[in-house]
């Protein structure tokens, strides 16, 4: 039990930073915490694998399908933000585009990248050996 007290706590510590590195609009900060807050959350999901009676739950079962949904809308989003700045930063670079992006100071976008921690999938046998 305080290996789970210590990855909820461990989350909704995450979620914080998350939520702070979004108010703050600094695409590497919300990249960074972002990446490690899903981290989190799939270690949370695969070490409650190990519990049954959980795993049959209806409410568990309507949070894996929760996550899995914010998952999918969490990626749509990235996809679509990388796919605007580049758009963004071809178009500062272009006559006679760039004359008025010079002219209205707009900026280079940094892209937003994926952790290579991240890409991997969840070791469980990390997770189940903690007990």
């Amino acid at each position: 039990m305080a290996h789970e007290k210590e990855l909820f706590t461990e989350v909704t510590e995450l979620r914080n930073q998350a939520e702070t590195a979004r108010q703050s609009q600094n695409v590497d900060s919300i990249s960074k915490s972002e990446g490690a807050l899903t981290m989190a959350v799939n270690g949370l999901l695969a070490r409650a694998e190990a519990y049954p009676d959980l795993k049959a739950s209806e409410n568990f079962k309507q949070l894996m399908g929760r996550v899995s949904i914010i998952e999918d809308s969490i990626t749509d989003r990235r996809e679509f933000y990388n796919e605007s700045a580049t758009i963004l930063n071809t178009r500062k670079q272009q006559f006679p585009d760039m004359i008025v992006a010079n002219t209205f100071g707009f900026t280079i976008k940094t892209l937003y990248e994926v952790a290579p921690a991240e890409k991997e999938g969840v070791n469980l046998k990390n997770l189940f050996d903690k007990n």
